[in-house]
């Protein structure tokens, strides 16, 4: 998808726990409603264990699991929605 001239790229909505977690990414007045993190590939009990510790980390500033899903034993993924 080439991006438009003029138009600013629209800010992604897959975020890395670990970055979530050391407080690289910081989701204050983020424009979308909902948002993905996941665990980057860490190795199963370690990868759900980082996904949900960004998820717990992003409650307390308004955001909401919606669902979490494994694509593998790899890979986990959280969705999350930020309250209204």
């Amino acid at each position: 998808m080439s991006q438009l001239q003029g138009v600013p790229p629209r800010p992604p909505r897959l975020f890395p726990a670990a970055q979530i977690l050391s407080g690289e990414i910081r989701l204050d007045g983020y424009p979308f409603r909902h948002i993905a993190v996941h665990g980057g590939g860490h190795v199963s009990t370690a990868a759900i264990d980082l996904v949900l510790s960004a998820v717990e980390m992003l409650d307390p500033v308004g955001w909401d699991l919606v669902n979490i899903t494994d694509h593998d034993t790899l890979h986990y993924v959280a969705f999350l929605r930020v309250r209204t």
